[in-house]
């Protein structure tokens, strides 16, 4: 069975911006990563399912970015 999911960026102004778009998904994982720092709008959905419903059960981890150390320019 699937389950269809996306999820939308939503900026400090309310502005939202689809980052994964909506497709179902058969997998019982995945993952998504993003540059954005900020608030995220994880969307199940099961709506087309006149039948079957669905458990659901998630972990989101925010993970912070691996920065680079800086290089230090080579004087000649």
């Amino acid at each position: 069975m699937d389950i269809g999911f996306h999820v939308e960026y939503i900026s400090p102004s309310g502005e939202k911006t689809l980052i994964l778009p909506y497709r179902r998904y058969e997998a019982d994982q995945g993952n998504f990563c993003t540059v954005s720092a900020g608030s995220y709008k994880l969307v199940w959905d099961n709506s087309y399912s006149s039948f079957f419903k669905k458990s659901l059960r998630y972990k989101v981890d925010a993970v912070p970015p691996v920065v680079e150390p800086a290089v230090p320019a080579l004087e000649p």
